[in-house]
């Protein structure tokens, strides 16, 4: 017993803790990413079915005419787009930029190996 180093239990412990948040992280960025994916695909069936699409050639175009036009062109515009399901796309794409950001910047914690604790006697 005396070959077991003094603090172990607290480190498999403290390990173990880490690699339960490692999967629920995981989880939650694979969660927000099909959500992402089934946001924009929601996203494009409403351009599509609202007319943005055919409009947005237009919009740019219209960046050379007079800024006074072009402001009563973009009220216009602005009806075709269906802005709460963009709204919806961009918060849920912000919460996978952040999770990847953590992610990646805990990514020596998140990926440390437990079975360095492992006591094997031969």
């Amino acid at each position: 017993m005396s070959e077991l180093p003094q603090n172990l239990h607290r480190d498999i412990m403290r390990s173990v803790k880490v690699v339960k948040t490692r999967y629920y992280l995981y989880g939650l960025l694979s969660g927000f990413l099909a959500s992402l994916a089934v946001l924009s695909y929601i996203v494009y069936e409403k351009m599509i079915e609202q007319g943005s699409l055919g409009f947005l050639s237009v919009w740019f175009d219209s960046v050379k005419i007079d800024i006074t036009e072009l402001f009563d062109f973009n009220e216009e515009i602005s009806e075709f787009f269906p802005w709460y399901h963009l709204g919806i796309w961009f918060l849920v794409f912000l919460v996978v930029i952040i999770l990847s950001l953590i992610i990646f910047r805990f990514r020596k914690v998140l990926f440390t190996k437990v079975d360095k604790f492992i006591n094997e006697k031969k």
